[in-house]
């Protein structure tokens, strides 16, 4: 069992113990992965009865159509089923996806199905089976998704044990799924794997396995020679995420942001090349990360952008204009209208969808300090100013990707006109209070003229 989402190495995992199983121990493989879209719940049987079918071939003299093959090895009980599927081959056997509507009621026989195939390719060579459950790029998790991939998971492990028990081929499965798609109180097939010590968990990388990665990369023994603001850099921005990292380093090697370069001792260091005028981080900051589309970690974080609601997507993009902690008034100040009747509606449209971008780990709550050198903008200090921003909760966009992409969807104008409206807002109804409220204080204090004060002294005096 694989646990973590892709981006932490997860399907590069999964791959290496495939190639391992095949080329070491001559398994066949064959896949079952789930996706988490309306319609393609019995993705998994389908992909399944694909890989054996293809994996058949070799073996026996079978037709090149994947429905016509199909007909032929499964009982005839189930042949019923086949058109189910939705399998459609091209002539170089290429595999069509797409959505096919199947009852409920139905699945449990495809999966019977399936398992023939899958004990008759058992019965002639070992196979490693890779179920992997893929999540959309907004985290959505279909329920009928999840009881057919676990159905099917299962089933793959009762049948491995059974060919055990009676001396047939083995068979590996692999599991490959995030924790949050494990059922509560798991699964036969997890609880073996945690039995028998066979979870793997893909978590975020530290800072030191980070640092360990990029001199890897980069091929610099031991990690001498990186600059402190590329590794700050690209610790922020990857977040923890391996593949980000290699992303990262390449594309900031081929847009010459970055060079290797050999010193006169021998050995390599990393040197940023600095534009005129401009210091490391300065130049760092300034690549366009917009620009590499072609990866994966901006094609997800795209994704991940365009799938969220309407007012979530204002949210986000608004926040990204702030360096330091938000609140809801700072957003409305640019968004909503003061003078158009429904300014405490709007306040709770977006508070609503700020707690769902905290829900989905995209914001997250700020702390005092954070609040305290927020308040240094608007030139305010104190327990007076604090105690006035603590009325409404603050939040803070701490991914720099999601910033960086998010700003990339907002003219310059628009983030001028979004930081302009909040800093006019938080000076007229955060900051004006408290030093009104120190004026107040002032002039409530008696006043005594000075000649009052030492009159005594100067009639003494005569």
């Amino acid at each position: 069992v694989i646990q973590g989402l892709a981006e932490y190495g997860t399907l590069e995992l999964c791959e290496y113990v495939v190639h391992l199983a095949v080329q070491k121990h001559g398994m066949a493989p064959v896949f079952a992965c789930s996706r988490a879209r309306p319609g393609q719940e019995v993705n998994p049987l389908k992909e399944l009865c694909a890989s054996c079918v293809e994996s058949l071939r070799h073996a026996e003299q079978l037709p090149t159509d994947l429905t016509e093959v199909l007909m032929q090895l499964v009982p005839e009980q189930f042949q019923d089923l086949v058109p189910f599927l939705g399998l459609d081959a091209e002539l170089d056997g290429t595999l069509k996806t797409g959505i096919v509507h199947v009852d409920e009621d139905k699945v449990p026989r495809m999966i019977e199905m399936a398992m023939v195939l899958l004990e008759r390719l058992a019965m002639s060579r070992p196979c490693v089976v890779v179920c992997n459950y893929a999540l959309g790029s907004n985290r959505m998790s279909l329920h009928s998704s999840r009881r057919a991939y676990w159905q099917v998971v299962e089933a793959i492990h009762q049948l491995r044990e059974r060919l055990n028990g009676q001396g047939g081929k083995p068979i590996a499965l692999v599991i490959v799924v995030p924790e949050s798609v494990i059922p509560e109180g798991s699964t036969e097939s997890v609880e073996f794997a945690k039995a028998n010590h066979c979870v793997l968990n893909c978590e975020k990388m530290d800072r030191t396995s980070v640092l360990e990665y990029m001199a890897c990369l980069l091929g610099l023994p031991g990690g001498q020679g990186l600059p402190d603001a590329l590794t700050e850099y690209t610790i922020a921005l990857a977040d923890g995420s391996p593949h980000y990292v290699q992303e990262i380093l390449v594309e900031l090697q081929n847009g010459n942001a970055i060079q290797v370069t050999d010193d006169p001792h021998g050995s390599k260091r990393v040197e940023v090349v600095l534009p005129d005028g401009k210091s490391e981080r300065q130049a760092l900051e300034d690549v366009e990360i917009a620009n590499w589309i072609h990866t994966s970690m901006v094609g997800q974080c795209m994704s991940l952008l365009e799938s969220l609601d309407p007012d979530e997507a204002a949210v986000v993009k608004m926040s990204a204009v702030f360096l330091g902690p938000f609140s809801v008034p700072d957003l409305a100040a640019s968004s909503s209208s003061l003078w158009g009747g429904a300014l405490r509606v709007d306040l709770l449209r977006l508070f609503k969808a700020c707690l769902q971008l905290r829900k989905k780990d995209i914001l997250a709550d700020a702390t005092v300090d954070e609040l305290d050198a927020s308040s240094h903008e608007i030139g305010s200090k104190g327990t007076a100013h604090l105690e006035s921003m603590a009325e409404f909760p603050h939040f803070k966009l701490h991914s720099l990707l999601l910033r960086k992409m998010a700003q990339s969807m907002t003219l310059e104008q628009q983030r001028l006109a979004i930081k302009r409206q909040a800093l006019v807002n938080r000076v007229i109804n955060q900051g004006l209070p408290a030093r009104m409220e120190n004026v107040r204080k002032n002039r409530a204090n008696q006043h005594i003229p000075y000649y009052y004060l030492h009159m005594e002294d100067a009639t003494a005096a005569r």
